[in-house]
């Protein structure tokens, strides 16, 4: 699995604490940040979007997964 996947299925779980280990890892890897942003973080809000629209997961699961992600940015960039 990639680290973006990694990233993307530790969005999906609500598991803050690595995702915010995961997005340093892998822009020392040399990952584009524009691509750790969509494929790691946008893409899972919305498989978690279209879930909710679909009555699979409810607003507890779409805050967890949400919570997951504002670390991400401030970690992966200064000027973020």
């Amino acid at each position: 699995m990639s680290l973006t996947e990694d990233i993307s299925s530790a969005v999906l779980n609500g598991k803050r604490k690595e995702v915010k280990k995961l997005v340093p890892q892998a822009l020392e890897e040399g990952i584009d940040p524009k691509t750790i942003l969509e494929e790691g973080l946008i893409k899972p809000m919305g498989i978690i979007g279209d879930q909710f629209s679909a009555g699979e997961v409810f607003v507890p699961e779409m805050l967890v997964a949400a919570r997951a992600c504002p670390p991400a940015p401030r970690s992966s960039s200064p000027t973020w």
